[in-house]
């Protein structure tokens, strides 16, 4: 039950009050063997995406490393189960791209890839599952990421607009996830980031100007939202800055 809640306040962007109900859960589950793994599973992985998403990469990594081993547990117990498979996926996807933000691009980008790789046979094979375009939504995103940081701009360029028409999709057809549209947000402004990076600054402004005008929308009815208030700021720092670049 915590943990539902925990993940209910998670998507409501009630960071703090997640964290308190997840760190509940362990707290109960710890020590009660094999019948605890989903349960641990879970709370690690939301708890390193609530971190992440507070901009603490180091103590997201923390976590992932906790969800990993369970995920491999549970793989190990369950070889031809399809749910396992992609557990495991998603908390080595995790993993590496924590250490690529924390200097280590070159050696995690495969993993990111042969993680995505997994995600979207699993889709195509059931691509009526809403819950695999999330997982690639943010899995496209990683992968830009990782293509940036190894200085490949057009590629991180092709992923974030791959990751920008599922969160367009997704916010569509449900106005009430507040999920995509932060992820809209945050996609448009990496966009103008690769394309400050090769010096295309107008289209650049144009992102920004775009992540603002949805940040601005966003934050008429999420006041508080601790991401949405961070990437407000961003995005009017770019704004600021990019004039002098042009």
């Amino acid at each position: 039950m915590k943990l539902s809640l925990g993940f209910h306040l998670r998507k409501q962007r009630r960071f703090e009050e997640a964290n308190r109900a997840i760190e509940q859960t362990v707290a109960l589950e710890q020590g009660l063997g094999p019948k605890s793994r989903p349960k641990l599973l879970r709370y690690w992985t939301y708890y390193g995406l609530m971190l992440e998403r507070q901009d603490q990469q180091r103590r997201a990594l923390d976590a992932y490393r906790r969800a990993l081993p369970i995920a491999l547990e549970g793989a190990a117990a369950h070889s031809d189960s399809t749910s396992t498979r992609l557990e495991v996926a998603i908390a080595k996807g995790h993993v590496a791209i924590q250490m690529a933000r924390l200097g280590q691009p070159k050696g995690n980008a495969r993993i990111v890839d042969d993680a995505i790789h997994t995600l979207e046979g699993l889709y195509a094979a059931d691509p009526t599952q809403t819950f695999y375009r999330n997982i690639l939504l943010a899995g496209y995103g990683y992968q830009a990421e990782l293509q940036y940081l190894l200085g490949n701009q057009s590629e991180a360029f092709n992923l974030y607009h791959k990751s920008l028409d599922i969160a367009e999709q997704l916010s569509q057809s449900d106005p009430t996830d507040l999920e995509s549209r932060i992820s809209i947000i945050k996609l448009h402004h990496a966009l103008a980031v690769v394309l400050a990076r090769e010096r295309r600054y107008s289209e650049a402004l144009q992102e920004e100007n775009m992540a603002l005008a949805r940040v601005t929308e966003y934050l008429k009815v999420q006041l508080e939202d601790p991401e949405a208030l961070m990437m407000a700021e961003a995005v009017r720092s770019s704004l600021g800055d990019l004039p002098l670049c042009s």
